[in-house]
């Protein structure tokens, strides 16, 4: 309505500075805007070492609050960065067999790792050929580097079920137990 009835760029904050004067139209444009930031980093900060304890596909990729129950669409406040955003610059650490575990979650890491996008999508969207109702906002280019730590078992084991596996994990390190 705004937008048809004020057709300009910042409809919302130009509509409060009209309306209510200029600090709520101040206000409320950079409230619209510092809500988009999901993770800010200092420049010349230390990259980020992010260990994740429960890899799953929500806390790997993120998770975008559900629609309310009256079928509102959640705000973009809803939107929450998981450990590869976190980790983004810097460094994510996996337990491999917690990671094998969790449908879906080797699949959602090696796909944003190939193609160093991050896609955040609704939380029913993999199980339907319907477009979930909700925010699907734009990749998020990313650079992570990842730590998987497990025993030799199960990196040959995704050596072999896996094509991309050396191609995305190079370097094996394998420590003696005696020294």
């Amino acid at each position: 309505e705004m937008s048809v009835h004020t057709p300009v760029s910042g409809a919302f904050s130009h509509y409060a500075y009209e309306n209510w004067g200029s600090f709520p139209g101040f206000f409320s444009g950079w409230n619209y805007w510092f809500n988009y930031v999901l993770v800010a980093r200092t420049p010349g900060a230390p990259r980020p070492v992010v260990v994740e304890n429960v890899p799953t596909v929500q806390n790997l990729v993120g998770s975008i609050d559900p629609p309310t129950d009256d079928g509102r669409r959640a705000p973009h406040r809803g939107i929450h960065a998981g450990s590869v955003l976190r980790a983004d610059g810097g460094t994510l650490v996996l337990m491999a067999r917690d990671l094998l575990a969790e449908p879906g979650a080797w699949r959602a890491l090696t796909r944003t790792l190939r193609t160093g996008l991050l896609e955040l999508s609704p939380q029913d969207a993999a199980e339907s050929t319907i477009r979930a109702p909700g925010l699907k906002p734009d990749p998020v280019p990313v650079r992570v580097k990842v730590v998987m730590l497990g025993d030799e078992e199960v990196w040959y084991a995704l050596d072999d079920a896996d094509p991309d596996f050396a191609e995305q994990f190079k370097v094996l390190v394998d420590f003696d137990d005696v020294i």
